[in-house]
């Protein structure tokens, strides 16, 4: 993808003739080189095509079918190119296979966009191992991926953080650590956080006990 919007799917070689099709910013066709010819309006076969480039993968049709509940399709699309996938488009592939309800297919491909930094994949980490989806319940596994989202700025990563540390569940409980995720979740409108948020005043937890702030959050 150039910075202008541009899209360049295909298969570059060295000092060979190469295939790809073009597309305008706002996502129309634009043309296609085939075997290092310009033809405008013209595009190529799948196994012409050759994508080797995640970036420039287009999710919009994959994208489209998951927002029509047709997951199978969007499963179709994906898969043809989630190997060479950035982040996002492996977080698409993710979310599927929790719709179709493969949760061990799920983690696996979280582990792999997580690693390429998308940190919603780390807060879907974190989901799966607090609650044992498509791996075996651990919960100082689930602090970990937990803390990776909640540090990047998730607000329901630092929300669930906050909830463990709480409670002591996979990490030693600490009612200041619980606090202070708990209200960066809330600064960000987190409403379990702003909800939860409300008992540390209602019992003056870490914070001197106020009604009238604890009402607050609770409404």
């Amino acid at each position: 993808t150039k910075k202008n919007g541009e899209k360049y799917i295909g298969e570059f070689k060295a000092n060979q003739p190469f295939n790809c099709v073009v597309y305008h910013p706002d996502g129309s066709l634009w043309g296609s080189f085939i075997d290092g010819e310009w033809c405008a309006n013209c595009t190529l076969d799948k196994e012409k095509m050759g994508v080797v480039s995640a970036d420039s993968y287009d999710t919009s049709s994959a994208q489209l079918a998951f927002d029509q509940k047709d997951f199978a399709k969007a499963l179709e699309l994906l898969l043809p190119y989630a190997e060479k996938a950035d982040g996002d488009t492996q977080l698409l592939l993710v979310n599927t296979y929790l719709r179709l309800k493969r949760f061990e297919e799920a983690v696996e491909w979280a582990h792999r966009a997580q690693a390429q930094g998308n940190i919603q994949a780390a807060l879907i980490l974190g989901e799966s191992y607090d609650f044992g989806e498509g791996v075996n319940v651990d919960s100082e596994e689930a602090v970990k991926w937990y803390r990776i989202a909640a540090e990047a700025g998730n607000s329901q990563g630092q929300y669930s953080l906050g909830y463990l540390y709480r409670h002591g569940v996979g990490v030693e409980r600490d009612d200041g650590q619980a606090f202070k995720w708990t209200k960066k979740s809330t600064l960000q409108g987190n409403r379990n956080g702003q909800y939860a948020l409300g008992f540390y005043y209602r019992d003056g937890v870490v914070v001197e006990q106020d009604y009238n702030e604890a009402f607050k959050w609770f409404n």
